[in-house]
């Protein structure tokens, strides 16, 4: 080769020019473009093990096409993973899945003559939202329809026609009774989501254009993003209620194994957390979402199974004899739901943080307004979620199982059976929305290059790894590297203030709720203080835009956070001055209730830092550890528990969880100053 077809820094590959005869025949690559092969070593894991050597690894090739502009400094190039069927395809014009690297993004498309000069939409067929259904949702909404009536028509025969099971062999009785709220349920809720597909198509899709987000309510999109958002959260929240339930089922006499599961699941979270938002980073949006709502379903449907096996053998054996009532098979029933319990709860958080601080940005193009109001939204799902979801899956399982006469089997099974089936119509839902939003919005297509210059360099050199192609360098940080970018990240203070706030006891938990119990306060006035403070907390959200658009979001944090503790001072006193008494009981009921505004108003601000302050390579990385984070203080304040474990001593965990609402207020504070001696407040109505 001659030294013109060198590049600067970059290793010779083997060329072909237009018809050329080096390297084998290719189709050709217009003015402009010069074409390259180069070989792809096994990815890393196949040879850190040495599997190369014992077995034949296949040869293989990568096309790419590269373009280098010098008068706009810019480069693009296509890469096309190499299968052998890739030389066919380009010269008989089959459509091929490619890769673009360019102006610091890459996305991936298929189409026909891949090889030609293209921009993001192929060969001009462009984005837009016109009610006929991207992605496979109009199908998919219609099936979960049909089979949403099919449940509700058969869980209202099982109502009318129960006697029919009678007569036969056990447990066919026991699981039709069980089936009918499950049924019912299952078919009215989707029957609503899917209806709420068609409403929103019909909407915006008789007139009405959107190619991006329009308006101040985000476009038909952010609709689409609001069903799938709820049917996650919904699932999610039952999912976290009922499994600590159900397991109370099998192990009646002991706190123990439920503790254990929180406890294991919590810890997951905090170390795989960190690799996982370096995941986030380094994939493409809807196939980690497709990956993660799969995997977590998958191990929702394990979960509901296992916990049937044990129910099952509890009933079946009746623990005599054995400690716990673990066996050796409900030993290996009960690890497997603890794994399926830390992957599913991972898989979880990221999709939340996918959707919530990565998707709606791109959704509302990184304009304050719209993602102010989005934020609000959201939060306002999560918040009706967590009230309502719990509640309904606790009906279930009193109502229909044991205030109807029959045993903790049929209450169980009445539990297992509504998570199962609610997932099985959620997720295809779930999917196929998603799919139609990222259709819908070029900007969800595309990921930015992380260190472009040296990526270029991997890229280009012979011999790069197969598993490269996958994506940049993003998913590569280690666990230390994406702590360490988190520490020194300019949002931390702010993260950090954030996650201080779970490291109370004064939050409606556990701890707080088994002391109030303890002090003989009424069940019924727990539950309304619990409904008053939701009420509360909506109020905020709804308070929060207003102020955002008047001061920012930072300032509006900062007031925020100061109000909370403030709220919360008189209740923690009250239980430091008073110690255990009537009157101190009422402080902190109160003070968890008046807080809820500000608590949720701060929680708004910080989302939105987080949003707006991370850059886009870096988004999953910094809110993973974050989740790691809080999941820490949270472990503290449950360790802290345990020491002070007498409810006589709840007056030395009040006085550590001030300590943490106060130090959280000037973490914040110390957030604020420094941004503003960086260059003051951002307003959001002038970004």
């Amino acid at each position: 080769m001659s030294a013109a077809e060198e590049e600067e820094g970059v290793p010779i590959l083997e060329t072909a020019s237009h018809g050329g005869s080096s390297g084998g025949s290719c189709p050709g690559s217009p003015s402009g473009f010069r074409h390259r092969r180069r070989s792809v070593d096994p990815p890393g894991f196949i040879r850190t093990f040495g599997l190369d050597r014992l077995y034949s690894w296949p040869k293989k090739t990568e096309h790419l096409f590269i373009h280098e502009c010098e008068h706009c400094n810019t480069r693009d190039v296509v890469r096309i993973r190499g299968k052998h069927k890739v030389d066919h395809a380009l010269a008989s014009g089959e459509e091929v899945e490619h890769e673009h690297y360019v102006g610091g993004y890459r996305y991936r498309h298929k189409h026909k003559d891949p090889h030609e000069a293209h921009d993001l939409h192929g060969k001009g067929h462009g984005y837009h939202y016109d009610g006929k259904g991207r992605g496979g949702a109009k199908v998919a909404a219609a099936a979960v329809l049909c089979a949403s009536l099919v449940a509700l028509a058969l869980g209202t025969y099982l109502a009318l026609g129960g006697k029919t099971f009678e007569g036969m062999p056990y447990p066919v009785p026991l699981l039709a009774r069980a089936a009918v709220p499950a049924l019912v349920f299952c078919g009215l809720a989707f029957a609503l989501a899917s209806g709420s597909y068609f409403a929103i198509a019909a909407f915006y899709g008789d007139g009405h254009r959107s190619d991006g987000v329009e308006g101040r309510d985000g476009g038909p999109h952010f609709a689409l993003m609001c069903v799938s958002h709820a049917l996650s959260a919904w699932e999610d929240r039952m999912w976290q209620f009922a499994v600590p339930v159900l397991m109370m089922r099998v192990f009646r006499d002991t706190l123990l194994p439920g503790a254990l599961f929180a406890l294991v699941q919590y810890l997951g979270v905090v170390f795989l957390m960190p690799k996982a938002g370096a995941l986030i980073d380094g994939s493409y949006r809807i196939r980690l979402a497709r990956h993660a709502i799969a995997l977590e379903n998958v191990c929702i449907f394990g979960t509901c199974a296992l916990l049937g096996l044990m129910v099952h053998r509890a009933e079946d054996k009746g623990w005599k004899g054995k400690v716990l009532g673990l066996d050796g098979a409900m030993a290996a029933y009960y690890s497997a739901i603890v794994v399926l319990g830390v992957v599913g709860e991972v898989c979880n958080q990221i999709l939340t943080i996918s959707l919530e601080q990565d998707w709606v940005v791109v959704l509302a193009k990184e304009t304050g307004r719209d993602l102010t109001r989005m934020n609000v939204n959201m939060k306002r799902i999560d918040l009706l979620c967590k009230v309502l979801a719990p509640g309904l899956i606790g009906v279930f399982l009193d109502f229909f199982g044991l205030l109807r006469g029959q045993d903790a089997m049929a209450s169980a099974l009445c539990g297992i059976l509504l998570l199962g089936l609610f997932n099985a119509l959620a997720w295809p839902l779930e999917v196929s929305l998603l799919g139609e939003i990222h259709d819908g919005l070029p900007g969800l297509q595309m990921k930015r290059i992380r260190n472009e210059a040296a990526f270029y360099e991997d890229l280009l050199r012979e011999g790069g790894e197969a598993e490269k192609g996958k994506g940049d360098h993003s998913g590569d940080r280690s666990f230390l590297e994406t702590v360490k970018l988190y520490c020194t990240h300019r949002v931390f203070l702010a993260s950090l203030s954030f996650c201080m706030l779970f490291m109370t006891v004064m939050d409606n938990g556990t701890l707080v709720t088994s002391y109030l119990v303890w002090r003989q306060v009424n069940a019924g006035a727990l539950g309304l203080q619990r409904g008053v403070g939701a009420v509360v907390g909506l109020a905020g959200t709804f308070v929060y835009p207003k102020l955002a658009e008047r001061m920012g979001y930072e300032k509006v944090g900062l007031w925020s956070i100061w109000a909370f503790t403030l709220c919360m001072a008189p209740g923690a006193a009250a239980q430091l001055l008073l110690g255990p008494s009537r009157t101190s009981d009422w402080a902190l009921i109160a003070a968890m209730v008046v807080s809820r505004a500000a608590l949720w108003a701060f929680d708004l601000a910080e989302r939105q830092v987080m949003q707006e302050e991370c850059e886009e390579e870096s988004r999953g990385a910094l809110n993973a550890c974050q989740v790691s984070c809080y999941q820490t203080l949270y472990c503290v304040i449950q360790v802290f528990g345990m020491v002070f474990w007498h409810p006589a001593n709840f007056s030395v965990l009040t006085a550590i969880s001030l300590g943490s609402l106060v130090g959280a207020s000037a973490v914040y504070t110390m957030y604020t100053a420094e941004k503003n001696r960086r260059g003051g407040y951002s307003r959001i109505d002038s970004q």
